[in-house]
């Protein structure tokens, strides 16, 4: 049953595209892609519904090659 776990949350890589937009979100400012990433590493803080905080997220990724246009 572990190994059945262990294959589940195993990932096949992908390209991974980020953009950067202009502040009026209009424009493509900056472009990384990031061929044959997969995740290693999701993070979030905890959230409260009473509460007034910005929810925060932490996505560490390994990729073996970075692109930029």
């Amino acid at each position: 049953m572990a190994r059945r776990r262990a294959q589940r949350h195993q990932q096949r890589p992908r390209t991974l595209t980020v953009e950067l937009k202009s502040e009026d979100r209009s424009t493509t400012v900056q472009t990384w892609r990031l061929i044959n990433a997969v995740i290693m590493k999701h993070q979030s803080g905890p959230l409260s519904a009473k509460g007034t905080d910005v929810a925060m997220e932490e996505l560490t990724v390994s990729y073996e090659r970075l692109e930029m246009e």
